[in-house]
């Protein structure tokens, strides 16, 4: 599920920027393949026989639970007025906020883009590699989104894909 959701959004953002994009969930290796079939070597054949110029990997490089302490606050908040003599004066009641803790889900995610006319080869063909991270995502789908509209915004911005976007 995580896996198809991420495809398909990168997918969907590429597509927006007129960039024509398949999944592998949706044209590549069936399940039940063998290992063989998950070699580098038979990865490109299959992609040069769908034609692709260029494929993007992405893993999940790792998963961190963190727990921070958010401190309390103080304020002062006014109670109520008083007067003595020719003078107003005001009361102020001081207000805690208690501090608490607070679970941090980060999930860092490398991705690579690799030029297929250059080489088969990965080491060779590979020409952008970067590193993302997702911090408390609301949910697969969310988390998702935000990860592709970020890896496809900067992949344009920075002219290492060429958006036809008209």
């Amino acid at each position: 599920a995580i896996r198809q959701s991420v495809e398909s959004e990168i997918a969907s953002d590429l597509r927006a920027e007129g960039i024509d994009a398949i999944t592998s969930i949706s044209t590549f290796l069936p399940v039940n393949a063998s290992k063989e079939d998950w070699t580098t070597d038979a990865i490109a054949k299959q992609l040069e026989k769908l034609g692709c110029d260029a494929a993007i990997g992405i893993s999940l490089i790792n998963q961190k639970d963190r727990t921070d302490y958010v401190p309390g606050q103080s304020y002062y908040s006014p109670m109520g007025y008083y007067r003595y003599g020719r003078n107003i004066y005001t009361n102020y009641n001081r207000v805690y906020s208690p501090g608490y803790y607070e679970n941090t889900k980060q999930y860092i995610v490398e991705s690579n883009l690799y030029n297929l006319t250059i080489s088969t080869d990965a080491e060779n063909a590979m020409v952008w590699k970067g590193q993302s991270s997702v911090y408390n995502p609301s949910s697969i789908d969310g988390g998702a989104t935000s990860y592709a509209k970020n890896l496809v915004g900067y992949l344009v911005k920075n002219n290492i894909i060429l958006s036809t976007k008209k």
